[in-house]
């Protein structure tokens, strides 16, 4: 795991999507778990280390889109690091502000999916943002 989280790393910077998009957002989950077992098994916190420089390039936010349940995925990895370190800013403050504003502002707009375009549906998302929320309700 080690070999290929450090690989993961040191190509990070050939990423094609940017740091708050879902792709890499899986990334980010996989890696917070590994910086814990790293932790716990040979006092190593370079992975959080590199999540928290992460975190706060991108000021702790999730991406535009506020209805679209890709650019929220980036908040599991901001929850899980608000848990360990206790710091609003890394999931209270942006994640709970967007889940708020998506609550209080419902969208208008048709859910009617469109099969006719080859894309993915909008909702194949959805399973993180629920986790997400989840995370930050409970």
């Amino acid at each position: 795991m080690r070999r290929v989280a450090d690989w993961q790393i040191g190509h990070y910077n050939r990423a094609v999507y940017g740091d708050l998009n879902w792709v890499n957002a899986t990334f980010y989950l996989g890696l917070v778990h590994w910086a814990a077992i790293a932790e716990q098994t040979d006092k190593d916190d370079s992975y959080y280390k590199w999540l928290l420089r992460l975190g706060n390039r991108n000021y702790w936010q999730v991406n535009q889109r506020m209805y679209h349940a890709d650019d929220i995925c980036v908040s599991q990895m901001y929850l899980y690091m608000y848990e360990k370190y206790k710091r609003k800013k890394y999931a209270f403050v942006p994640t709970q502000a967007r889940a708020e504003w998506v609550i209080a502002n419902p969208p208008s707009g048709s859910f009617e999916l469109d099969y006719g375009d080859a894309k993915p549906p909008w909702n194949t998302g959805l399973g993180v943002t629920h986790c997400s929320w989840h995370l930050l309700f409970t």
